[in-house]
Formats: structure tokens, sequence, C-alpha cells
């Protein structure tokens, strides 16, 4: 009996790690869901904590595992952090974050780290010039793509919609008040509503930026003109974002009718991808 034991017992364990290995990224993918959820405006994130936090209290009377499968609501963490700082070129940026006031427009998403990761890295390479260039960042948020993009020597406009431009002028102030002062005459902020009033901008742009921003159906028409107003066929568009359903590929439907769109990068840990557009 005890040689039949010794026989199946390492077959037994890896089938266990196997099962718990399944279990964790059940949760994993759980987790992942209710981000892009939340995301999207489909879930009320309050209910979510609350039946979380439920969860919570009827398991704290129970005996602690030795393995943390699954931390609820965990991806909202970096949310709620008053302030994150980046490095970008060797210049710290702090990044004011006001998500329980304004939501998914005042926190720093991982499409925009990424794509400025990817800026910087090709600026260093030689692959991409920004200096002196003209650039404008469609959707700025918190600025952070804005702020690498002037860093890096690019003529930055940085734009959001009225009801976001509070956290973006204040980081961005913020930042220039600080280790950014060197960079002010490189970056302004200015009110861009898509497809509205886009007279306002006249002068031909080198690169559009955009991060995370082709996740609301209803604003792709709006966003597709914008991006053509603001083109020439010397401009260049860099679109960061994570594809969560099959409809926000249909933007990407519409801007090959126009342009010629490339994936120049992907993320896989982070799940972001990057596209490169010029006009056909």
């Amino acid at each position: 009996m005890i040689r039949i034991k010794e026989l199946f017992y390492p077959y037994i364990m890896i089938w266990l790690s196997r099962a718990l290995l399944l279990l964790s990224s059940f949760m994993i993918i759980r987790e992942d869901c209710a981000q892009e959820d939340c995301i999207k405006g489909t879930c009320n994130i309050e209910q979510t904590c609350e039946k979380e936090s439920e969860r919570e209290t009827m398991s704290a009377s129970k005996p602690s595992s030795a393995v943390m499968l699954y931390e609820p609501l965990s991806f909202l963490k970096p949310f709620n952090q008053e302030e994150r700082s980046f490095t970008v070129a060797g210049h710290l940026i702090h990044i004011h974050q006001m998500w329980q006031e304004l939501g998914v427009a005042a926190v720093v998403w991982d499409a925009a780290i990424v794509l400025t990761e990817y800026l910087e890295r090709q600026v260093s390479a030689g692959r991409l010039v920004m200096k002196d260039k003209k650039i404008i960042e469609l959707g700025a948020g918190t600025g952070l793509v804005s702020m690498a993009s002037a860093i890096l020597g690019g003529n930055t406009t940085s734009t959001d919609r009225e009801d976001t431009l509070q956290i973006l002028k204040k980081n961005i102030e913020a930042n220039l008040e600080d280790d950014l002062s060197s960079f002010r005459d490189l970056l302004t902020v200015q009110k861009l509503d898509w497809g509205e009033n886009l007279d306002v901008f006249q002068e031909p742009f080198d690169l559009i930026l955009g991060a995370d921003i082709i996740y609301i159906e209803e604003t792709f028409e709006k966003l597709l003109a914008t991006i053509r107003h603001l083109s020439t066929r010397a401009t260049r568009l860099l679109l960061s974002c994570r594809i969560r359903y099959d409809r926000d590929l249909r933007f990407l439907e519409m801007l090959r009718q126009f342009y010629e769109v490339k994936k120049v990068h992907k993320d896989r840990q982070r799940g972001i991808d990057i596209y490169r557009a010029t006009l056909l």
C-alpha cells in the first residue's frame, strides 16, 4: 500500500497543481472581465465593490489559505492612488489622479504607459524624430503621453473634452512648475471635442497620438473625422489601445478606408497594441 502511494503521489501533486493553476487563471479572467465592463461603463463599480466587500467579510472568519489565488478588484489599486510617478528620458513626471471624482478620464491607463515607453524607445533608437515636430494628443486624460512627447522634443498640443481639462491642466501645470520647467514652451493645452469646431486646429501636425481612445463606438465617426482633419500625407498616427470587444476592431476597419494601418508593437503582458497609420 505504501509503495502504491509512493508511485502515484507525484501524479496526484501534478494534477492538484494544474487544478490550482486553472482556478487561478479563471479568477484572473474574471477580474479582467470586471475591469473591461467598468471601463465601458456597463457595471456599477460601487455596487461591485460592495459585493466583493461582503465576500471579503464572510471569508474573514475562515482560516486563511497559504495560496492567494485572487484578490478582489486588485486592478483598481493603481487608480485609487492619489499620485503615480513615471520617468521619461531621465525626467520625473508626477501624475495626480482623481478616480473617485472624475472617473476613467482621470487615471493613467496601461495604453498610455505603453505608448510613452514606445515613444521613448523609438526616439532613443533613432527610429522616430520628435524634436521640433508638431504633435497633438487626442483624449490626453491625465497628460502622461503629452508630457512625454514634450520631453522628447515635440511641440505638443494636449487636448481633451471640457470636463477633463481640469485634471489635464492640473497635472501639466504642476509638472511644468517642477522638473519639467524647461519644456514649458513645448506644451500647450486646448479643448477639443471630436468632430466639433475643428477649424480651430488649422496647422498641419506631424504626429497624432492617442492612448485608449477607441472604446466607445458612438464616438468612432467623430474621432475619425477629427483625425482626418488633423492629417496631411506627411502625418503619422500612433494609436495605443486594448482591443476589448469585436466592435473596437470596427474603428480600425473604418480607419483603413483612408489610412494604411499597421500594428507596430504588442505588449503581451499588458494586452496593449500600438497601430501606426498614414494617409493612403
